[in-house]
């Protein structure tokens, strides 16, 4: 059955922390669900058929992870844990308690501290609003989780605002080492994207003018 939620923010409307629950951010947000209403795929691509497809193959793919992990398959139980995380069926401290004992692998580790950062910032997030000062608050808090050795969040969105907060900070700061490192971090990503052509130029002109004026 095809189910459409449009999140209005009327209160009186039913399911208004649908979207969140679901683990969207912004719309459209389009996930396959099982019939018990756990997301099994996030639509990430074009909305065509052949798009859905590929995601819906994800689905499946999801689902055959889920029955090799409940037979027994300690892989797959490890891959099945991490999967779960990503998709937001359970949280991040959960995954790492069944995760516990369990030797994982360099890819693994990193996939799975990186979720930690994910849900780190999100919850930084959600105090961040359209005054300045919340946004700045939000990235000294990242500054202090680069500090700490803590990876840039996995998904696009998060990764995008972590490291634009921090290269505003640094503007504002006159911090040239931290803009610098924002705005490689951001090139490791959407450096070939020719539709941020116009933001790295604007961005690089205010690294070399931090650089001139002798930032820090």
């Amino acid at each position: 059955m095809l189910f459409c939620h449009v999140t209005s923010l009327v209160a009186t409307d039913k399911h208004q922390e649908l979207l969140e629950r679901k683990g969207g951010q912004g719309f459209p947000h389009i996930v396959f669900l099982d019939s018990s209403g756990n997301v099994l795929a996030v639509h990430e691509d074009e909305r065509d058929a052949e798009a859905f497809a590929k995601t819906g193959e994800k689905a499946k793919g999801f689902l055959a992870l889920r029955a090799r992990a409940e037979k027994g398959d300690k892989a797959a139980q490890v891959e099945y844990a991490l999967a779960q995380v990503e998709l937001g069926q359970i949280k991040v401290a959960e995954g790492k308690e069944r995760l516990k004992g369990r030797r994982l692998t360099k890819e693994q580790q990193a996939k799975l501290d990186g979720l930690a950062s994910t849900a780190e910032v999100r919850k930084i997030l959600e105090n961040v609003t359209q005054v300045q000062e919340t946004q700045f608050a939000a990235a000294r808090k990242f500054v202090e989780m680069k500090k700490a050795g803590k990876p840039a969040p996995l998904d696009d969105d998060n990764f995008q605002t972590y490291w634009i907060l921090m290269m505003n900070l640094a503007e504002k700061e006159k911090n040239t080492a931290l803009f610098e490192e924002c705005l490689a971090g951001l090139k490791v990503r959407f450096g070939e994207d020719p539709e941020a052509a116009d933001f790295f130029r604007s961005k690089a002109a205010i690294l070399k003018k931090l650089k001139e004026e002798g930032g820090r």
